[in-house]
């Protein structure tokens, strides 16, 4: 498999140029210093690079390492180098993700059959003119085999339309859908995006917004026919769980306190209830969660957080380059695992209850990418890589560590006035204004409820206090 590798990836380029002949596309790259392939490594290192790197010195990190290689080279210019690359066209990138996706799944024997989709925003800077502007892209992700399928932009001034970007995605690609099972979170509660899944014939796992259950709109409401096709359509099932969840909240004076909650949770799907009982279905949505460490790791490694080009064209190529260097990292792992099968634990001994525990084991895959950065980059777009390479990077890069099945953390952030940071205060104020809520509704007595009622006005005041005061903290540090 090693040799496929690197066979397929040292072509990357002349089959590139293949692609470019065959399909008339016009590149216009005339700079006689600068190659295709310096144009392609200059663009692929800039997708990987830091928020602090600039263009120039990721110029004078490529002719430092050419005059390194070969004291004759000849050096480029930062603007020259820029202008021969922003030539290439986005069907250029989006081919060598596509080639090497197909590479992927074939070479492995995988097969895609669930696709999470969420919607991922982040900052960019289509207007120009100093003003924050958020972005809209839509992730597909094959939760099987933790691989992106696809991102599609969506541009500025798409915020709170994920359900109609995505129903105009999936209309214009309907092939990619067929026999394909999608799972999406609560922002895609929509009961016309329900109605149009099922009608065509694609099947689906979406998490409801309401606790209750459908709720009903009025008899002039827009949404009113689709609701009235949702509740007689007998394809279509609603499940229900719910589950006590420990939390650990902060209260006014700082200390930690562990709260115990109920978690209800409710599905809507049009699968089978003869293939999927409830129990394959709360599984497979609970694997959702891989879509949101995927976004992590997209934004930890890649410059993709924060994107400072002007056109939309710039923002795919940076997007189909992460996507196929988040393939190679799959394409190596999958490697790993089938050369080195028999050394990898399955299991592990708790020796305090001496019992056998099985283990999922996952790789640090940050450390992965990051030596693609830094060993492999160069070498795949100069032609360069061998066997010895990637065997050495293995050995060296692959660092595994085991997890208990069904092992889980609370989500949680250090980070001031970060979305989990206020959850951990608020949690308990919740906790207590509910329970405060019940007391007065099962009391009689006017002057205990006004008591009741003033404690819940009370700790309100005492949660904006103590964000104000936070703020201060954070502005005087």
């Amino acid at each position: 498999m090693i040799n496929k590798i690197v066979k397929y990836f040292n072509n990357i380029i002349p089959m590139s140029k293949s692609f470019i002949k065959e399909n008339n596309i016009k590149t216009n790259i005339r700079n006689s210093k600068i190659s295709l392939n310096d144009a392609v490594y200059y663009k692929s290192k800039y997708v990987f690079s830091d928020i602090t790197d600039t263009f120039q010195s990721i110029t004078a990190n490529i002719n430092y390492d050419k005059i390194e290689t070969n004291k004759k080279s000849k050096i480029f210019t930062r603007t020259g180098i820029y202008k021969n690359e922003a030539k290439l066209p986005v069907e250029f990138y989006k081919n060598i993700f596509e080639k090497t996706k197909v590479f992927f799944y074939k070479n492995f024997n995988l097969k895609c059959s669930f696709i999470a989709i969420d919607g991922v925003y982040c900052n960019t800077n289509f207007l120009h003119n100093g003003t924050a502007e958020t972005s809209m892209s839509l992730g597909l992700f094959d939760i099987n085999n933790s691989t992106p399928i696809d991102i599609h932009f969506t541009g500025i001034g798409k915020k709170n339309n994920e359900c109609l970007s995505l129903e105009k995605y999936i209309s214009e690609n309907l092939s990619k859908f067929k026999n394909k099972i999608i799972i999406c979170d609560r922002a895609y509660h929509c009961y016309r995006f329900f109605n149009f899944l099922d009608n065509n014939n694609i099947k689906f796992i979406i998490r409801l917004r309401h606790k209750e259950n459908l709720k009903k709109p009025t008899k002039y409401a827009k949404h009113y026919d689709d609701y009235n096709n949702i509740v007689t359509n007998k394809n279509i099932r609603i499940i229900k769980r719910t589950d006590n969840i420990k939390k650990l909240a902060v209260e006014n004076n700082d200390t930690v306190k562990q709260i115990i909650s109920d978690s209800t949770i409710k599905i809507i799907s049009n699968l089978n209830i003869k293939e999927f009982s409830d129990d394959n279905i709360f599984n497979l949505y609970k694997n959702r969660w891989t879509i949101e460490e995927f976004y992590k790791q997209l934004k930890h490694n890649f410059k993709f957080q924060i994107m400072k080009e002007y056109n939309d064209k710039s923002y795919l190529k940076n997007i189909y380059l992460q996507l196929t260097f988040l393939l190679l990292k799959n394409i190596l792992i999958e490697t790993y695992k089938s050369e080195n099968n028999n050394k990898i634990k399955k299991t592990i001994i708790n020796k305090n209850k001496n019992e056998q525990l099985d283990v999922k084991i996952k790789f640090n895959e940050n450390i992965i990418l990051k030596g693609i950065k830094d060993i492999l980059l160069k070498d795949i777009f100069y032609e360069k890589l061998s066997s010895y390479k990637i065997l050495n990077f293995m050995t060296n890069y692959f660092k595994l560590y085991s997890n208990k099945v069904n092992r889980s953390f609370e989500r949680k952030s250090k980070i001031p006035f970060t979305k989990w940071y206020v959850k951990k205060y608020h949690d308990v104020f919740k906790a207590k204004s509910k329970d405060l809520t019940i007391l007065i509704k099962i009391t009689d007595n006017d002057e205990v409820k006004n008591k009741l009622k003033l404690e819940i006005k009370t700790m309100n005041k005492n949660l904006n206090k103590l964000k104000k005061n936070l703020k201060e903290k954070v502005v005087g540090a």
